[in-house]
């Protein structure tokens, strides 16, 4: 691929943002720039609490409840994006701008600011430094020199963009405290200290920064190392592919398992940190190890046993994340997630076994052969038929058995003996889920009278006081 033709805000985002997910964001923000408007008509700014949820009740009493989980996770994260110079400023601009993901995009909210007549020029000044908006430095800059800013108030480990600016532009670079490592210049060691949202930044210290092959590589590697978000959102879409050939041989099998994780458990999780995994993955999915994509494919069934953002969210990332796997990567890992004894350890408790699972369990399923797709229930059917819902269990048996005859068999010969499925029948009697359990009766029985015999011998055995209905 053309390293020129690449785009890293393009890359963010594997496929566009739902219609649904654009207008909860919009209408979040709506709703935040309203509670700020509020306070600063109330002069109480001073007072405002951005850990306070929005009531949306009160402010958005016609919003489609479809709507309501998302407008307020968004409203959250908005709020908690109004940190630093942004909220310093809020009470005379609120005009900030949102990323795809339902968080700030502070560099393009920043580019605005500076055009807001309002806002101060020391601050402006502060904001241009922050970003490295080098052309508005240097127009503010004459403005604000005279100003006294005694950089022995500053501390560079806080402020160091601000601190770098003030010292080249009165040619005083001497003045920014000794390097900790040997780095080659100022700029490679201002590039590993950059907040990783900070995306205007990281690029002009990559531009500057990068002119040698050596430099660059070790750039690259710290920030896979320290900083995986920038590496994936930016850094990996400016290097060749010679380039990520070099750092990908030199990884450990679990490097991939690191990157995921560090993505996935992003405090804007829901959204922000996935797709930017996903760019990620579009460009090195060929250069992986079948080893690695093994440990990382272990990995994401250990994150989806820990996730609660919802199965559509899931089912949309596992499949970016399945669709773009070359098919030498899903051969091999198959049989070590499918086959192996560890299946169910790693996709945690059998009593959290649900429908999310099951939708990678047959996503994996249907790139298989017949031959591994039986194998896998002929291992694998006492534990699915104990962790699995009865619609679940039917999808299973038509895609690991070769045709009607053989699902009828081996229902015959596994599945119509009370002894064999008392556990299963157990489990719905113990949650009173009874109308499920004459479901998993019809899907284990051929013949209804096989049911009513299973049937008496729940009653006989389980439920002396009940009488168990049975409709076929």
């Amino acid at each position: 691929m053309n390293v020129a033709q690449r785009n890293v805000y393009d890359l963010v985002y594997p496929t566009p943002p739902a219609l649904k997910q654009l207008a909860c964001i919009a209408v979040a923000a709506n709703l935040c720039r309203e509670k700020i408007s509020n306070h600063r008509s109330n002069n109480s700014m001073d007072k405002i609490d951005f850990r306070e949820k929005i009531p949306l009740d009160s402010l958005a009493p016609h919003l489609p409840s479809a709507l309501l989980p998302l407008v307020e996770k968004y409203t959250e994260e908005i709020q908690y994006s109004f940190r630093g110079w942004l909220e310093d400023i809020l009470d005379v601009f609120d005009e900030f701008i949102c990323d795809f993901d339902g968080t700030i995009h502070y560099s393009r909210t920043a580019k605005r600011a500076l055009c807001c007549n309002e806002v101060s020029k020391e601050v402006k000044f502060k904001i241009a430094c922050e970003y490295c908006f080098e052309n508005d430095i240097l127009e503010i800059w004459p403005s604000v020199m005279d100003i006294t800013i005694n950089l022995n108030d500053l501390n560079f480990y806080n402020r160091s963009l601000s601190y770098y600016w003030i010292c080249r532009l009165r040619n005083q670079l001497y003045k920014i405290p000794p390097l900790d490592q040997d780095y080659s210049t100022i700029d490679d060691r201002l590039i590993r200290v950059l907040e990783a949202n900070n995306w205007s930044a990281v690029e002009y210290f990559w531009n500057r920064s990068n002119n040698n092959a050596a430099t660059r590589m070790e750039n690259t590697i710290y920030l896979l190392e320290n900083q995986k978000h920038i590496f994936c959102r930016y850094v990996l879409t400016k290097l060749s592919d010679e380039e990520i050939d070099r750092l990908v041989a030199g990884r450990n099998d679990d490097w991939m398992e690191t990157l995921l994780c560090d993505n996935y458990d992003r405090e804007c999780g829901i959204t922000a940190g996935r797709p930017c995994f996903l760019a990620a993955w579009k460009f090195i999915n060929n250069k992986v190890s079948e080893s690695s994509f093994i440990c990382m494919a272990r990995e994401i069934l250990r994150q989806h046993t820990r996730n609660s953002l919802g199965l559509n969210n899931d089912r949309c990332f596992f499949n970016e994340l399945w669709n773009s796997t070359p098919n030498h990567l899903k051969k091999s890992v198959i049989p070590h997630v499918l086959l192996e004894e560890t299946l169910f350890e790693l996709t945690g408790s059998l009593c959290y076994m649900d429908d999310r699972r099951n939708y990678f369990l047959f996503a994996i399923l249907t790139d298989c052969s017949f031959e591994i797709r039986n194998t896998f229930w002929m291992k694998n059917w006492r534990i699915l038929l104990l962790a699995t819902n009865t619609n679940d269990l039917q999808q299973f048996t038509n895609l690991c058995l070769k045709n009607d005859a053989e699902i009828t068999q081996f229902k015959k010969n596994q599945l119509s003996s009370y002894e064999n499925i008392k556990e299963e029948c157990s489990r719905y009697l113990l949650t009173s889920r009874f109308s499920e359990l004459n479901e998993f009766l019809c899907f284990c029985c051929v013949k209804k009278k096989t049911i009513k015999d299973v049937q008496l011998k729940i009653l006989k055995n389980h439920m002396n006081k009940y009488v168990l209905r049975h409709s076929p």
